[in-house]
């Protein structure tokens, strides 16, 4: 009897489909949840779209329930998007496929996975209504995107969507005609594509999981105060994490990349990133990334003996070799890898500066807390709180800070020395300068 009653509700599935998919849709995503269909094969057309690639893993990884097997199931590709011919003779439907040979057909062939006529933007959205997972936060920006590239002009040329459809047409142009050679092509970008949206999945939920993380004790935040300017204010946030999406999810807390950005992993790896628009507020005060550059490197190199010679203006240190190094503030300050202080590599484009990262894990790692980094950072913010004003009459050696070689303070000695300069040759031609 129950087998009776199946059969009538997939017989009544086939009548309504031919007047209202819509309505045929809903029909199949009720008897679905009552009686699963195993399945062994996913098939979607030759010119699939992302978002049918993504609704093939989407069943493979979450519809064991509704479709037993698919999680193994294999993926190919047929035709241009319609039934096969040998099909279509036999009269045979997709549902007739999924029952008879445990065959799903996705985004074609107007299946009942096929949202061409129905209410769904894509085939992703209804795959993730019959798996049940609507309102999941992990595919909301996949979907918006799928929906924003499939249905609207919003698609770009590095987009998967354009990406594929130049694909299809590079594979019959290059292949000419050879069909083994194309399925074979396209088999192997289908395999790809699925892979990117796994990676993508992944990284949405690396994403969600640092709401948790950065609200628990790994994050702390500092505001740096100008005691003369109290409105000046710049806010430093440090957060303890090996996600790398932590970044991300930070500029979406303050809508905005925080004024200073730190974050320290377990294995020591660090990143010190500075906003744009705040080294462009600093440069009118005189301070200068470099500034944060050098003052890091020198707190780092302090922990291995670093000392300041006065008479000779430099930071004297010894290499790995042993070897005596008599290092300048502009050896301090250089982009790059400095060899000086190798734990820290300064990407004068990203305004950022790392210790140990994916493209260098072998390099030493910071010696350096996340509280020393910060002291470091409010040690370069020096000449916001106390501007250099001595003329060049004063021995600017005799200031504590000079030693830090801070821009605005080099700045102003080279201003100094060529004002006094053009003193000199005015008072030398007799002219006073009218």
């Amino acid at each position: 009897m129950a087998t009776m009653a199946f059969s009538e509700k997939v017989r009544e599935i086939k009548q309504v489909k031919r007047v209202d998919k819509g309505k045929a849709i809903e029909m199949f995503f009720a008897l679905i949840r009552e009686h699963p269909f195993p399945v062994n094969t996913i098939v979607l057309h030759y010119a699939f779209h992302i978002e049918e690639v993504a609704a093939g893993v989407f069943y493979k990884k979450w519809g064991e329930k509704f479709f037993p097997g698919i999680a193994d199931a294999t993926v190919e590709i047929w035709g241009e998007g319609r039934m096969p011919q040998e099909y279509q003779e036999e009269g045979l439907s997709d549902l007739d496929l999924l029952l008879n040979k445990r065959t799903l057909i996705i985004g074609a062939a107007n299946s009942l996975t096929d949202e061409h006529g129905s209410r769904f933007p894509s085939a992703a959205h209804l795959a993730i209504e019959l798996l049940g997972l609507t309102g999941n936060p992990l595919f909301r920006q996949l979907l918006n995107f799928y929906e924003n590239t499939d249905n609207r002009p919003n698609s770009t040329f590095f987009d998967f969507h354009s990406f594929i459809k130049r694909a299809h047409i590079y594979n019959k142009y290059i292949n000419k005609g050879d069909e083994e050679k194309e399925d074979a092509d396209m088999q192997e970008l289908l395999s790809f594509l699925m892979k990117t949206v796994e990676v993508d999945l992944w990284d949405q939920l690396r994403f969600l999981e640092c709401e948790e993380e950065f609200t628990s004790n790994a994050s702390k935040f500092y505001k740096w105060v100008n005691p003369s300017c109290p409105k000046e204010k710049i806010e430093i946030t440090c957060v303890r994490s090996d996600n790398h999406a932590m970044a991300k999810y930070t500029r979406k807390v303050f809508g905005r990349p925080p004024d200073v950005y730190v974050q320290q992993g377990s294995s020591g790896s660090t990143i010190v990133f500075f906003s744009p628009r705040l080294l462009d507020k600093l440069k009118l005060s005189g301070v200068d990334i470099r500034d944060f550059v050098r003052i890091l490197r020198i707190a780092e190199m302090r922990k291995n003996g670093l000392t300041y010679n006065l008479e000779s203006e430099r930071w004297l240190s010894f290499n790995k070799y042993g070897v005596n190094l008599c290092l300048t503030w502009q050896d301090l300050e250089a982009s790059l890898d400095s060899e000086f202080c190798p734990p820290w590599y300064h990407s004068a484009k990203g305004n950022q500066l790392l210790s140990r990262s994916l493209t260098a894990p072998e390099a030493p790692e910071t010696m350096l807390n996340i509280q020393e980094i910060v002291q470091a950072i409010a040690l370069a913010l020096t000449p916001l709180i106390r501007p250099c004003k001595e003329d060049a009459a004063v021995d600017c050696k005799a200031c504590k800070f000079y030693r830090l070689g801070f821009i605005s303070c080099r700045s102003r000695r080279f201003e100094n020395r060529t004002n006094g300069q053009k003193q000199e040759v005015l008072l030398a031609t007799g002219t006073n300068g009218s």
